[in-house]
């Protein structure tokens, strides 16, 4: 129950991800306010490069071999979102995708396109299930900011996404470093010197929110 893949979970496995419910949701879970993570691997039939569709409403992310490629964790309306990646045939890749609903229709589904393959949603039989990492996996931590810009009056704040792949069960500590030309505590409210991955999620959300200075005008870039 939740946005945030906590509390008590069931578990099944899932032919392909193709799921429009509408207004509704899954018989075990009921129509709104629930998350899914779905693991396992893909295999394409053609050596070239692909594009990934993941088709929402409301929030999704996606993992492709531990990278972050689609992060888009908010509350909104049927949409598609895509990542490209080189892939070889006949070669698995790893993913993890997770998904939420918030209230209204409920939809996740996971495709492909390329040059020689038409888009469509990743048929049952390139699917393998999960899990994707072995319990005893060192966790890899990803930084990405999908909102990578702010200005300052005008409440549209930047953000950025502190991940994980591998196993989940532990909290991690991520320290943060900060350069660049914005100075936090001037033109940018200071972020955590540390950020904590509860033991349950796998990503979490820093804001970057810009300060009115009236110091510095133009474009201040800040490094995390």
């Amino acid at each position: 129950e939740g946005r945030d893949l906590a509390g008590e979970a069931m578990a099944r496995i899932d032919a392909q991800i193709a799921f429009d419910w509408q207004d509704g949701g899954p018989a075990e879970l009921g129509p709104d306010n629930f998350s899914a993570r779905w693991e396992g691997w893909f295999t394409p039939v053609y050596t070239e490069p692909y594009r990934i569709l993941t088709w929402s409403d409301d929030g999704v992310r996606l993992w492709l071999n531990g990278a972050l490629v689609i992060d888009n964790w908010t509350d909104h309306g049927r949409a598609l979102d895509e990542a490209p990646i080189a892939l070889t045939a006949g070669e698995p890749v790893a993913f993890a995708l997770e998904w939420y609903e918030r209230g209204g229709n409920a939809v996740i589904e996971l495709g492909w396109a390329s040059p020689s393959q038409v888009e469509e949603l990743i048929p049952a039989g390139a699917l393998t299930p999960g899990p994707v990492v072995p319990p005893d996996a060192v966790p890899v931590v990803t930084l990405t900011s999908p909102d990578p810009r702010a200005t300052e009056g005008r409440g549209d704040d930047a953000r950025l996404t502190v991940a994980r792949w591998g196993p989940l069960g532990e909290a991690l500590r991520v320290p943060l470093r900060v350069s660049g030309e914005a100075t936090p505590g001037v033109d940018v409210e200071p972020l955590p010197a540390v950020v904590e991955i509860p033991a349950h999620l796998r990503a979490v959300s820093v804001p970057v929110v810009p300060l009115e200075d009236m110091v510095h005008r133009g474009r201040r870039t800040l490094r995390v």
